[in-house]
């Protein structure tokens, strides 16, 4: 971390049980505190709401606040709520009678010194002893189809659905996944980018017996509107057999896409059994994406997709997988995963089971190739067909690509129901098995009721927004989620446990969301809304939702461990054209599946600054800490992004067992534009800052460190960058394997970049041939490669000592010591 960055906040975690009387937080205020109304958890909703006879509920609050403000509608109304637990089974909802005044507002409170909890779980009780360390309780709304539930707590810790396989102790983002076999002989897997004349590929095959084989290539081209201008790569490719005469490879026209793929009869060839040498080589150049190659020496046999029959008696097929290559050459020859469907993927011997289809809510949980390898899909398992071993899957998720090697568990199932911690919900016999880490009768353990506890009804089309209403100082807990809150493809949730369209001047603060389900704030169509001094835990989707809402604050908040279910999400999401004026500011955000903060084809002049960003993007890849997404080539969008440190920002994905990353401290994806990136510390991404295809960004007076691969991306996306500025910037790196910079066709013409301080620690960059390249493109007339001088960069004190070079280049000392939550 920067010297005096705060890089973290203690999060405390209350148990309370059900029925508690008024808990205290530290030491109570005995005084009596003046409000309107009071609410107990030994209240009675027949009381008057005093402070000796209090209500017992929120719904009842509220209607007496009604009431109140109809009778007094100038006078500000404050409802206190004596600590202890409040059981919400359905959504409280408030309209637009509900609401306050700028002058007299409504405060819904906690009692000063006391710590009100809106549960929205029920406890499970009356556990059973079945064996095996297992107990169950039957559920009769379950059995009825009233009540479902998708997660499961214990002593306010988050359990795990019963899965196969088992959740790795050790490295749970990691390990404990099957990964989506490779078909018939392997197929799925492609070698692509080996369109340069010259590249070859060497294979070693053992021939059962001598005869005449046919050639056969499964391959995707489309050469038509390329550089060689061809319909085809018949005679373009050649195949060496031991060194003799190259045979030219035909039938190979356009398949229609580089993925659409088709079999090639390209050859006929001699071979005698035993050991050879096969070289395919490019002699002309044009593309081709090669996933495998079929030699028979049956000339009736002909292959159908990747489920190849066996030729006629006594003839002989073998499949070569053009990934297994001995040795290649090829400049930008590389493996690609690719070819699936969202449909179905093969699986290996022993993961899956037919019967599973018949398991009410026994799903898959994959982490698909397609999408950007940015999403996590539910899936619902349709079939298994065990001779093929092909599941087959459905729902409404099922969108991305499923391609050999993508990691996946199987939720949700009986016989999963091996671990300590682990839970199944037989929906059809409406029972609870539970297998508890604790003696049971020490845990406490709840099941959520209600997803959103409190809806705001505006009606926007009319004009009446829900106005002037505060929530302070509540704990929230225990709250369910489902398959339809809009988390599927490229969604990132659209509900909250605080669901609100159409409010107005309306603000939470300093309140716990912990253990739930879906983001803890959703705001739609509202203006001038405020979410402050809050803290989120342990969210199975997100923290903060705006959505088409202006002039809204989320600021001094903390949020950690997000996307436990659900991975393409964030810590504060600012989606829609109306969202704009927004500002986003000293917010401490750890531990995400995906990002920090995004801008989501967001509005204009939203500011994001002072916020402390920590270990993001976990499970997830082609990502960012901070994050913008716009389609519109031509909008500016004036916003600023300012002041921040973002630490460690991982871009995971993997095939097989093989990682892979991609992801930058500052993402500005797509057209994003006009967006100023000042004042920043990004520490450790795979490619440090991107400006991708927008126009009219500046990147000035930033520290960017460590980027593992490549220090940063400016491709000019389909050529549309145009006024963009990258000056008066420290980029820092250790790793001397790690590359300058990734720079795209005409990058001079659309970027103004000087007076930036270039160091790797690991090589001088007079032999770096990015270096080269940039000065080049005539870039950094008074760049400087020499060390910036940081305090003390092995412990992440990036302050610049007396007598650094960048000082002379103009740049300003960056003080951090501000970021994160203010007291």
């Amino acid at each position: 971390m920067v010297t005096g960055a705060r890089s973290g906040i203690p999060i405390l975690v209350a148990g309370l049980a059900l029925g508690a009387g008024h808990q205290a937080l530290g030491q109570a205020d005995t005084r009596p505190a003046p409000a309107d109304f009071f609410v107990a958890p030994d209240g009675n909703d027949a009381n008057q709401g005093t402070l000796t006879r209090p209500f017992a509920s929120l719904p009842r609050a509220r209607d007496a606040v009604r009431e109140r403000r109809a009778a007094q509608p100038n006078h500000p109304i404050t409802v206190l709520f004596r600590g202890g637990v409040y059981p919400i089974t359905e959504t409280v909802v408030f309209t637009p009678a509900d609401s306050g005044t700028a002058t007299a507002p409504i405060r819904y409170a906690a009692y000063p010194g006391e710590e009100p909890v809106l549960w929205g779980g029920r406890r499970i009780q009356g556990w059973r002893k079945e064996g095996n360390g297992i107990y169950s309780v039957e559920l009769p709304e379950v059995r009825a189809g009233t009540w479902d539930f998708r997660q499961l707590f214990a002593d306010n810790q988050r359990l795990t659905r019963a899965r196969t396989p088992n959740v790795d102790p050790v490295e749970p983002l990691r390990k404990g996944f099957f990964h989506a076999a490779s078909g018939s002989g392997g197929f799925g897997t492609r070698v692509v980018c080996i369109h340069n004349s010259g590249d070859w590929m060497k294979y070693e095959v053992d021939v059962v017996a001598d005869g005449e084989y046919v050639f056969w290539m499964l391959y995707g081209a489309q050469n038509a509107n390329t550089e060689w201008k061809t319909a085809g790569m018949g005679g373009r490719t050649t195949l060496t057999v031991d060194g003799r005469a190259p045979v030219p490879l035909d039938d190979l026209p356009d398949s229609g896409s580089w993925k659409k793929r088709r079999w090639g009869r390209c050859a006929v060839i001699r071979l005698g059994k035993g050991k050879h040498t096969l070289v395919w080589t490019n002699v002309k150049g044009g593309g081709l994406d090669i996933d495998a190659y079929v030699l028979c020496d049956d000339p009736d046999w002909q292959p159908v997709g990747t489920e190849l029959e066996a030729p006629t008696a006594g003839k002989h097929m073998f499949v070569i997988q053009a990934e297994s290559f001995t040795a290649s050459q090829g400049k930008q020859l590389r493996v690609a995963v690719g070819g699936g469907v969202p449909t179905r993927f093969r699986y290996k011997l022993g993961e899956l089971r037919p019967e599973w289809a018949d398991v009410p809510g026994a799903e898959v949980h994959i982490h698909p190739s397609g999408y950007c390898r940015a999403i996590k899909e539910i899936l619902s398992i349709a079939s298994v067909d065990t001779d093929k071993r092909v599941v087959h899957v459905s729902g409404p998720e099922a969108k991305a690509e499923l391609c050999p090697g993508d990691r996946y568990f199987v939720e949700n199932v009986p016989d999963a129901l091996d671990s300590p911690g682990e839970w199944y919900l037989d929906r059809a016999a409406g029972k609870l098995l539970f297998m508890p880490p604790d003696p049971i009768d020490e845990l406490e353990v709840v099941a959520p009721v209600a997803c959103d506890l409190v809806r705001f009804d505006g009606d926007v089309k009319a004009g009446k927004a829900v106005e002037n209403i505060t929530f302070s100082g509540f704990t929230v807990r225990f709250t369910g989620m489902t398959l339809n809150d809009g988390c599927d493809g490229w969604g990132l949730g659209k509900k909250g446990v605080f669901h609100w369209e159409g409010a107005r001047n309306c603000t939470i603060e300093r309140c716990r969301f912990e253990n739930c389900g879906r983001s803890a704030l959703a705001s739609h169509s509202g203006s001038r809304n405020r979410f402050v001094r809050c803290t989120v835990r342990d969210s199975a989707q997100g923290g903060v939702l705006l959505i088409d809402s202006d002039h809204c604050e989320v600021t001094d908040c903390t949020m950690d461990g997000l996307g436990a279910i659900y991975k393409h999400i964030g810590g504060v999401v600012l989606t829609g054209g109306k969202t704009s004026d927004c500002l986003v500011a000293h917010n401490l955000i750890r531990n995400s599946a995906r990002y920090g903060i995004s801008f989501k084809i967001a509005g204009f002049r939203n500011v994001v600054e002072f916020n402390s960003i920590h270990r993001m993007c976990t499970e997830t890849y082609d990502t960012g800490g901070i994050e913008v997404t716009q389609h519109n080539r031509t909008e500016r969008s004036n916003s600023v992004i300012r002041n921040n440190l973002v630490e460690d920002v991982i871009g995971y994905s993997s095939t097989f067992d093989k990682p892979c990353y991609l992801s930058w401290g500052i993402y500005l994806d797509s057209f994003a534009g006009g967006y100023t990136v000042e004042n920043n510390v990004t520490v450790r991404s795979s490619h440090g800052v991107m400006i991708q295809g927008g126009k009219g960004n500046t990147l000035r007076n930033n520290i960017f460190v460590d980027a593992s691969l490549v220090q940063f991306t400016f491709p000019n996306f389909s050529g549309n960058c145009e006024d963009n500025e990258f000056t008066r910037n420290i980029v820092y790196w250790t790793d001397p394997k790690a590359r300058f910079g990734s720079m795209g066709r005409e990058l001079e013409k659309t970027l103004k970049a000087d007076h930036n301080l270039f160091f790797c620690a690991g090589k001088p960059l007079t032999n770096d041939s990015g270096w080269t390249k940039w000065r080049k493109l005539g870039f950094g007339e008074h760049d400087r490669n020499a060390d910036p001088l940081f305090r003390d960069p092995a412990a992440d004190d990036y302050t610049l000592k007396p007598g650094s070079p960048a000082f002379e280049l103009g740049f300003q000392p960056i003080d951090l010591s501000t970021i994160g939550p203010r007291d």
